[in-house]
């Protein structure tokens, strides 16, 4: 879920080409990609068949189904392989082909198509290579990825809230597939944007049935000149998201239907329009049964306020109800009123019940995220309960207040003043509270007292008292940024025992160390250290 994994070990270790000890006693983290070769997805294949199973679509998904089995048996019957792409943590050298080459010397399967290309032109070749021949491997791919090779540099180039600034994936042509638009269906967000999806004929696409392509917004509708009955060309974004790449005009008869943007909104009838500088198409009416929906299974997902028993069949039909017109209406909700749903028993009203009662105890960073501000995901909430530690602080922040904060821009600060100070939001947030959602406030240190910390760079290394997490949580709230690799940039290391390979680069570059106690006192408000 973006935090917690999978424990997947006892399938790693029926991998043929993944050693179970190294050569040498090294304490290393390796990044690698699990996968399943044509011939064994093939064999796997027929093996369904044979059962009467239904078949994987195709290698990746077969792979990736694999490593979440509990049979470790039958993982090792379907034959995965894996490549290690880095060394993540551990004897670095230099370059980043210098730690395949190391990785490939304590026998970890490296992928042997790798290459160190001198320049640019070097690499692009390297590509369109590939592209021509990818058939001649034994496994699918779909693209090459390029990165700068010195780890120096790549420290330099740093990372983005998603991806590395010093690797590209250079993805090949798509596959493309033929089909005939019959329709266009319109979802709405919870903003009120209005996103349309074709609807067309069935087609295989990369081993995957696909009849509804995505077509973004309805300035891509313009620029393709839609119109019902259209031959259109189909391929998969990123090999992964199907949409419509081009159209055929050629046989479109004289009188087919123009697809155009909608001037009202098709659930509510508001009027529906674009906003100055934007590119979406929106309901005007933020009371929208559509928007509605969306904004409290946002409330209610996972990764917000993660009410699991409000799922969207039971959403949908207390809004169509009008039992839930936001998410306070969730709190309000008693058993009585679930049990009078058709198909809803008293066990099945009490799961709901406890899991709404049970959110109203949540994290301050999760109920930011729930509450859907624009532009502010998860690691934005983070970061805003990291630094105004209450709801109450960042309710009452400027847009001033947000500056010097990394990673919160003017944007961003516009965007959650005025949510703050918008009457129907401050309402919604009274009737929350009223009903007993309390958001814990997140411990932060005064200006003051985070001057130790502010803006330094961590690395934790070596076995400590409590979790790293727990340490990693101290020291992001204390305004540090935790990396996880040592080098010139580092501030400090914070090293438990048996610290391994980092504490000597870190004595090599003139980091300073720290221990616990250290760290501990430097985290420590300075009007408590006083009293003790």
């Amino acid at each position: 879920d973006g935090m917690l994994g999978e424990n997947i070990t006892p399938n790693l270790k029926t991998l043929s080409c993944l050693p179970l000890e190294l050569d040498e006693p090294l304490d290393l983290e390796t990044r690698g990609e699990v996968f399943l070769s044509k011939k064994k997805f093939c064999r796997l294949n027929e093996r369904r068949i044979r059962s009467q199973e239904p078949l994987f679509k195709n290698p990746r998904n077969a792979a990736a189904g694999t490593l979440r089995m509990l049979d470790s048996a039958e993982v090792r019957r379907r034959n995965l392989n894996l490549f290690v792409y880095a060394l993540a943590e551990g004897p670095l050298e230099k370059r980043h082909s210098g730690n395949l080459e190391r990785l490939k010397g304590l026998g970890l399967p490296v992928n042997p198509e790798t290459k160190r290309c001198g320049h640019i032109e070097e690499a692009v070749e390297y590509y369109r290579y590939w592209e021509r021949n990818k058939e001649e491997l034994p496994y699918e791919i779909d693209g090459v990825v390029i990165k700068v090779d010195e780890l120096e540099l790549q420290q330099k180039l740093g990372f983005t809230a998603k991806s590395p600034r010093w690797a590209a994936a250079i993805k090949f042509s798509a596959e493309r597939a033929f089909s005939i638009l019959r329709g266009v269906e319109i979802g709405i967000g919870r903003s009120g944007v209005l996103t349309p999806v074709a609807l067309v004929d069935p087609v295989e696409l990369k081993g995957t049935r696909v009849s509804r392509a995505t077509l973004h917004n309805y300035e891509q509708v313009t620029r393709l000149n839609l119109h019902l009955g259209d031959t259109v060309v189909l391929e998969k974004g990123g090999d992964i998201i199907p949409k419509i790449a081009e159209v055929d005009a050629k046989g479109r008869d004289a009188w087919a239907w123009l697809v155009e943007a909608p001037s009202n909104c098709p659930v509510c009838d508001a009027p529906a329009g674009k906003e100055k500088g934007e590119v979406d198409c929106r309901c005007i009416n933020p009371d929208c049964p559509a928007q509605v929906l969306e904004r409290l299974l946002h409330f209610v997902s996972r990764r917000a306020l993660d009410i699991d028993a409000v799922g969207p069949a039971l959403a949908e039909k207390l809004v169509h109800q009008g039992k839930l017109k936001n998410a306070a209406d969730l709190y309000r909700l008693g058993q009585k009123h679930l049990e009078q749903l058709e198909r809803m028993g008293s066990k099945s009203a009490e799961n709901v019940q406890s899991g709404i009662e049970r959110s109203k105890d949540c994290s301050l960073p999760r109920f930011i995220h729930a509450l859907g501000i624009p532009h502010v995901g998860e690691k934005t909430a983070e970061i805003l309960a990291r630094n105004f530690g209450t709801l109450e602080n960042l309710m009452l922040a400027d847009p001033e207040g947000f500056e010097g904060i990394n990673e919160i821009g003017p944007v961003i600060a516009a965007s959650v003043f005025q949510y703050f100070h918008d009457p129907k939001n401050l309402a919604l947030l009274d009737d929350l509270r009223e009903l007993g959602v309390r958001p814990q406030a997140q411990e932060i240190l005064s200006h003051e007292d985070k001057t130790f910390f502010s803006g330094k760079v961590v690395v934790i290394t070596g076995t400590l008292s409590e979790s790293r997490d727990v340490w990693k949580s101290r020291l992001l709230s204390a305004g540090a940024k935790v990396t996880g690799s040592v080098s010139k940039n580092t501030d400090f290391l914070l090293a438990g025992e048996n610290p391994g390979s980092k504490l000597g680069k870190a004595g090599s570059l003139g980091v300073s160390i720290l221990d616990e106690t250290r760290a501990l006192q430097e985290l420590r408000p300075k009007d408590e250290g006083e009293k003790e």
